[in-house]
């Protein structure tokens, strides 16, 4: 590990002592929300590869961060529903506790913002650099970005009932912890809740996700 990665972990573990102890003693203040920002940014510099990685491996790393992520969410009282909304810079997870019906016309600057009545973490979306630039549809769209650029599943399947899209995937590679499924969803659910929102232009929720023998079975709603 070079020092430059070295120094993201140590600035990703940091932020994430500082985000804890500081809600514990002074609640939810702007401070809280510098801290994650450290914390992501660390993970960010971590992750910068010295050499090609295993992109399952990858991905399961930024899951592991994403699920301590949904404790805090959890602890902060903001951690029922996950909308996609994408931007021209990209795409926005908004965690809330109550279901959103509005938001802004541009992706806020803070990472814990209010729309209405409701506290709202703001995140983007891990695979927002990816689905920028794809063109398409969304059925071949989520199966090019699963199946052949990130190589983390044997086949995806959609289908579309009105506003909602039902989504197959086949033998995943990844497992989820339930944690982050309750929040912002799998790395499958975050992967096809980004696209959707790309390729429909709307803000997109995640419904539910559930694993059988057949695969994990993602449902969306387009808002």
């Amino acid at each position: 590990m070079n020092r430059f990665r070295g120094f993201g972990v140590s600035l990703a573990l940091s932020g994430t002592v500082l985000t804890i102890v500081t809600y514990l003693l002074l609640g939810l203040v702007p401070l809280v929300a510098l801290w994650i920002a450290f914390t992501i940014l660390g993970l960010s510099m971590f992750l910068t590869p010295e050499e090609a990685l295993v992109k399952a491996d990858l991905l399961a790393v930024i899951e592991d961060f994403l699920s301590n992520l949904s404790a805090l969410f959890e602890a902060f009282g903001a951690s029922s529903h996950a909308a996609y909304v994408c931007y021209d810079g990209g795409v926005y997870v908004f965690v809330s506790e109550e279901p959103l019906s509005t938001f802004p016309d541009s992706p806020p600057k803070s990472l814990v913002t209010a729309i209405g009545s409701s506290r709202v973490f703001v995140l983007r979306s891990p695979l927002s650099s990816i689905v920028g630039g794809l063109e398409g549809e969304f059925s071949s769209s989520s199966y090019h970005v699963i199946v052949e650029l990130l190589e983390v599943a044997d086949g995806v399947e959609c289908s579309e009932q009105g506003d909602t899209l039902s989504c197959l995937v086949r033998k995943p590679y990844i497992s989820s912890p339930g944690r982050l499924e309750r929040t912002v969803g799998s790395i499958y659910g975050m992967c096809l809740a980004s696209i959707a929102s790309k390729a429909y232009g709307r803000p997109v929720t995640l419904v539910r996700e559930e694993a059988s023998k057949r695969g994990r079975l993602i449902v969306l709603r387009r808002m």
